[in-house]
């Protein structure tokens, strides 16, 4: 926790989403991240894996806030924060984590879609740990395509499974979506015996411009490490990677 907070200090960024926390830390870290400038909003009651997102109270305003709840869990938590004038929908997310549940994530991200286009925002960013690939061999995940296209094509595939999703089963979202990070050598988990793949993902609406990402390597030893012996390791002590993104209003 304390090198997660460097890092959160290092960066000083307006907005820093969390996923999996755990609940009985939950204070400690509110209040360290408090220290630093930052308010939060959490779930209204803890839950296990706890999501939180945390933004600069001189640089940002609250809105408004949604909890989205589905068969008992919030997977995802949005806020509306109002940012030189405009407001942002931020959200959050730690969707389904079975591989072959690939129809309960697009269930999860079409649910916050629904509540959050009824509320006031110009534009949006979604964040976090989405369980999913971002591409496999060439082709969108099933949960990039859903984001990019509103649709699943034919062809597409998640964790290496056929996606299937029947003609009016998942509403289109009504964003236009770019990814911040693209296909390529970057990843974001690298688990003890198991290949890396990119799992966290920043989603941001074409209203925005993306300025800069953060190279989630701290240096080529850093990343050739990683690939030999996984995460967590000594400089970095989570399973995952943090990203990171500058974002400008068009």
């Amino acid at each position: 926790w304390p090198r997660i907070l460097a890092e959160i200090q290092l960066a000083d960024a307006t907005v820093v989403c969390l996923q999996e926390i755990n609940k009985g830390l939950y204070e400690e870290i509110r209040d360290a991240l408090g220290s630093l400038g930052y308010a939060s909003v959490t779930h209204r009651k803890p839950q296990r894996n706890c999501l939180a997102i945390f933004y600069k109270s001189d640089t940002a305003a609250k809105v408004w806030e949604k909890h989205v709840r589905i068969k008992g869990f919030e997977k995802t938590l949005a806020v509306g924060l109002k940012c030189t004038g405009r407001v942002l929908a931020v959200v959050t997310c730690h969707l389904e984590g079975h591989p072959q549940k690939t129809a309960e994530r697009l269930a999860q991200l079409e649910a916050t879609f629904k509540e959050v286009k009824e509320l006031q925002h110009e534009g949006i960013v979604i964040a976090g740990d989405f369980n999913a690939p971002l591409a496999e061999d060439g082709r969108w995940s099933a949960v990039s395509a859903y984001l990019l296209h509103g649709m699943i094509p034919n062809g597409t595939t998640e964790w290496g499974r056929d996606v299937v999703v029947p003609l009016g089963a998942l509403q289109p979202h009504g964003y236009a979506f770019e990814s911040a990070y693209g296909p390529g050598p970057v990843f974001s988990i690298s688990l003890h015996g198991e290949g890396p793949s990119l799992i966290d993902h920043i989603w941001y609406s074409r209203c925005l411009a993306l300025a800069g990402v953060r190279d989630v390597f701290f240096d080529a030893s850093f990343r050739e490490e990683v690939l030999r012996h996984g995460l967590p390791n000594k400089q970095n002590p989570s399973d995952h990677l943090p990203l990171g993104v500058v974002l400008r209003w068009l």
